[in-house]
C-alpha cells in the first residue's frame, strides 16, 4: 500500500520515533501525496478507517471529507511559504458518522521543512469516543450550556462539520460558530479535539449521576 521509495525518504530514525506514538501521524506534500506515515496511521489505512490511501494520496471516508482534507493540506502547504501573524492549524472531521462508537478528526499544520524544495504538511489523525445522547444532559448541566449550545455540541460530537451542523439545525454557519465559541469559553477549551477529550474524561465519573 505504501511505496518503499516514498516511505524511505525520511530518516529511518525519525520514522522509528514517530512509530512510538499511538496517534496517527502522516507527512504529505501539498497535493496530499504521502511522504511518510507512522505505524498507527498505516494501521488505520489498512483497516480502512478513518483514513485511506488512494493512488498514493491521503483520503477520508467520503468524497466530501476527502476534498476537505486535501484542501486543508493544500492550504497548509501554501501557508508554509507565507508570513502569518498566527500559526496555521486546521481541524477537520474525517467521517460523517461514528465508527464503532468513535469519531475521528485530522489536525493539519505546515512543517518547517521541505523535500526536494516542496513544502511538507503534517497530518495528525486523532480518534475519540462519540458523545452519547444520554451524556448530553450531564455535559449541559456541568458547564451551564444553553439549549442551543447543547444542540450544537450534540451535532458536532456526532462528527458533523460546522456547515453540516448549521444545515441540520436550520441555522447560519456564523450562528453555529458563535455557539461553538461559547462552548469553548464555558468549558475552557479552544479546539474541538480538546472539547471531546474533556467530555470523554467526564463520562465515567458523571455518567451515573
Amino acid at each position: 500500500m505504501f511505496s518503499p521509495l516514498i516511505d524511505g525518504r525520511l530518516d529511518s530514525l525519525l520514522g522509528l520515533a514517530l512509530d512510538q506514538f499511538r496517534a496517527g501521524l502522516a507527512v504529505s506534500r501539498a497535493d496530499g501525496e504521502l511522504v511518510h506515515a507512522n505505524s498507527a496511521a498505516r494501521a488505520m489505512a489498512e483497516a480502512g478507517w478513518p483514513i485511506q490511501i488512494a493512488d498514493g494520496r491521503l483520503c477520508a471516508q467520503s468524497a466530501e471529507h476527502s476534498a476537505l482534507l486535501l484542501r486543508g493540506i493544500f492550504e497548509a502547504a501554501q501557508a508554509a511559504s507565507l508570513a502569518r501573524d498566527k500559526p496555521f492549524e486546521r481541524e477537520l472531521p474525517l467521517s460523517a458518522m461514528p465508527h464503532h462508537g468513535s469519531l475521528a478528526i485530522a489536525m493539519i499544520a505546515p512543517l518547517d521543512a521541505t523535500l526536494d524544495g516542496r513544502a511538507l504538511v503534517a497530518v495528525h489523525i486523532a480518534t475519540f469516543p462519540s458523545l452519547n445522547d444520554c451524556e448530553l444532559p450531564v455535559v449541559t448541566k456541568c458547564f451551564g450550556l444553553t439549549k442551543a449550545e447543547a444542540r450544537t455540541l450534540d451535532h458536532l460530537a456526532k462528527g458533523l462539520s460546522v456547515a453540516a451542523a448549521a444545515t441540520a439545525l436550520s441555522l447560519s454557519v456564523n450562528t453555529v460558530k458563535t455557539h461553538l465559541q461559547n462552548i469553548f469559553a464555558k468549558t475552557g477549551t479552544a479546539r474541538q479535539k480538546d472539547l471531546m477529550k474533556l467530555v470523554d474524561d467526564l463520562r465515567s465519573p458523571l455518567a451515573h449521576i
